[in-house]
């Protein structure tokens, strides 16, 4: 996942076990992954995003670096700003009025 992630590859999605061991990312990671897979659908580049969500471009490549300890609820946060919302004009929160990113599975708070 990560090494996809770096180069801005797609993530296949999960094959089945026949009879393998089954391995499961961590939540910080499918966090990450989700965030990734939602950008790539929505053709949402990094700069565009930290636009969006009102932050810094190095804020939106911190939670998209595997290495960097992002912590999930900031990850949560930024899941809860790309749906649409009303009346919340604070710290870049995105309306219904204004553009909203699409948001893969998974990428909503507490899924993961």
């Amino acid at each position: 996942l990560a090494d996809n992630m770096v180069r801005g590859l797609a993530i296949p999605p999960p094959s089945a076990a026949r009879g393998r061991p089954v391995v499961a990312p961590g939540a910080v990671i499918a966090a990450k992954a989700a965030l990734h897979l939602a950008m790539r659908d929505a053709s949402i580049g990094r700069t565009a995003l930290a636009e969006r969500l009102g932050v810094d471009e190095k804020a939106v490549r911190r939670m998209l670096d595997p290495k960097h300890a992002t912590k999930i609820g900031a990850l949560e946060e930024t899941a809860g700003r790309g749906r649409p919302q009303t009346g919340d004009h604070r710290r870049g929160r995105l309306t219904a009025e204004g553009p909203a990113m699409v948001s893969a599975p998974g990428l909503e708070p507490g899924t993961y």
